[in-house]
């Protein structure tokens, strides 16, 4: 399937987010394929990280490709002037990782729908089917054209806070999505109106990727760590400055390796028990994330 026809099913993405191509498997079922390395001419290699092994695929954004592949899934769901946007991220875990520039596939079967909810369980490995990751995820479909909700009051206090690339290494700068915790101030930013993903999540209407929420748990959780090497459980919470919930993150377990000046030069996230997203941050909007470890 082309570019141009996956996006037809998806005027809310961009190409910067898209997989490489898709099959269906079944009626309920599909296969999505995906290739990523360095200098992507889609600028898909945000969702790459470094590691010692080298430079490797981000489990979280791998997610996201997974629930990509999900709508293709759903085409004859897509109908009515309908989209597709994710509700809730459950049973996550771990299985392996890959280098960038391995081909990988994703393997969806769906699940019982519950009204407008559509269910998915899902794998991704690499093409010689070594296991990369198991999850499961339920999309929501919602009309065409829906309006955004508008910023309901003016940016105070964290108008200032950009997030700190220097924090995370391991990714690349614009993946840094929190200033690090300072006198008792949580970890917090703004979400930056130049951001890279506004083209592609969403074109022309740009809201904070669901991933990066999740992320941004996973991020605080690892500031929480150690010199050196550990995993961090617990759970954890993106809020808005006046108090909203944007995403709850419960069962958070994530390998983190800190060097001796507390920069965060490898994070992976081991297990998820549940990712339920609440509200939309918008380009400029603050946030504050919270985690609590076990």
């Amino acid at each position: 399937m082309r570019h141009d026809e996956m996006l037809e099913f998806m005027p809310h993405r961009g190409r910067n987010v898209v997989i490489d191509d898709f099959r269906a498997t079944g009626e309920c079922a599909g296969e999505g394929f995906l290739t990523i390395a360095k200098g992507d001419p889609a600028g898909r290699d945000l969702f790459l990280v470094s590691s010692p092994e080298g430079l490797r695929y981000s489990h979280v954004f791998l997610v996201e490709h997974v629930a990509l592949t999900s709508i293709l899934c759903i085409q004859s769901d897509m109908g009515g002037g309908r989209i597709a946007y994710f509700s809730k991220i459950t049973k996550y875990e771990r299985k392996g990782d890959a280098p960038a520039g391995t081909p990988l596939v994703s393997r969806l079967s769906r699940g019982r729908d519950r009204g407008e909810f559509r269910a998915f369980d899902a794998e991704v490995s690499t093409i010689a089917g070594e296991p990369l990751l198991t999850v499961s995820f339920m999309a929501f479909l919602a009309p065409r054209g829906a309006p955004l909700p508008a910023r309901e009051e003016p940016i105070e206090d964290l108008d200032w806070v950009r997030p700190d690339p220097g924090s995370f290494p391991c990714y690349p700068a614009s993946m840094a999505l929190l200033a690090p915790p300072a006198d008792g101030v949580p970890p917090r930013a703004v979400y930056p109106g130049d951001h890279p993903l506004c083209p592609g999540h969403f074109p022309g209407a740009p809201v904070m990727m669901g991933m990066t929420h999740w992320l941004a748990v996973a991020q605080a959780a690892a500031f929480s760590a150690p010199i050196g090497r550990s995993v961090v459980s617990g759970s954890g919470a993106l809020t808005r400055t006046d108090g909203r919930v944007v995403v709850e993150v419960a069962g958070l377990a994530v390998e983190v390796e800190k060097n001796g000046d507390g920069q965060v030069v490898d994070l992976r996230l081991q297990k998820t028990k549940k990712v339920a997203f609440r509200e939309r941050v918008l380009p400029l909007d603050g946030y504050i994330a919270n985690f609590e470890r076990e």
